[in-house]
């Protein structure tokens, strides 16, 4: 799949002009780099989560298919009518 070029960001945007205005404007430069790189933190704070959820499915799916009852993974019909266990395995974060 071929890639598209990435539109600028606002911060792109942001940053050129404070660039091409010249000198006199650090401090809002640095301002602008500190609330980037939070902005950054926090969405690797959430694809690490991400990440530890597809870890736990990996696992969860490994051990079912190590037990030989990975057919209780997917179980549709478990969803009709009243509230059930959930399968074994189930896929929910861990520590929950």
């Amino acid at each position: 799949m071929a890639e598209t070029p990435a539109q600028p960001s606002i911060l792109d945007i942001e940053n050129a002009q404070l660039e091409s205005a010249g000198h006199g404007n650090e401090q809002e430069r640095l301002a602008l780099m500190e609330s980037h790189r939070a902005d950054v933190t926090a969405e690797l704070a959430e694809l690490q989560e991400n990440l530890e959820l597809i870890d736990h499915k990996i696992d969860v799916y490994r051990g079912r298919l190590t037990a030989g009852d990975a057919d209780q993974l997917w179980a549709p019909n478990r969803l009709i009518g009243a509230v059930e266990q959930p399968p074994i395995g189930d896929l929910g974060p861990p520590g929950v």
